[in-house]
């Protein structure tokens, strides 16, 4: 998105989500980082995915021993969490890891 960016993140002070694949070329993990480190609001939550490509929406996997389902998994589920509660994980603020298998470790 045109415009967003660290910069732009520092005027930002409303509850915010960013998810990130750990193969997004487009906007890659540290420019999310960035972005979240420059937010001013006190509630924000960062979650990296470490199989997910800017395509993570439409991402799945069949080889997680937990029976999850891919990134797209995570995205929704991130999502209705958040949108629901202003929470991830039951914190509304930090850094969150979403293994290749789903497993989720933070907040950080």
């Amino acid at each position: 998105m045109s415009g967003w960016d660290a910069a732009a993140a520092g005027k930002v002070d409303v509850p915010t989500l960013i998810l990130t694949g750990k193969f997004d070329n487009q906007n890659p993990t540290p420019k999310q980082q960035k972005i979240y480190d420059n937010l001013q609001s006190s509630s924000k939550v960062l979650i990296k995915i470490d199989c997910a490509t800017h395509f993570a929406l439409f991402e799945g996997s069949t080889l997680s021993p937990e029976d999850w389902k891919g990134p797209h998994a995570t995205v929704h589920d991130a999502a209705v969490q958040w949108i629901t509660s202003g929470t991830y994980q039951t914190a509304n603020k930090g850094t969150f890891t979403v293994s290749s298998v789903g497993r989720i470790t933070g907040p950080f």
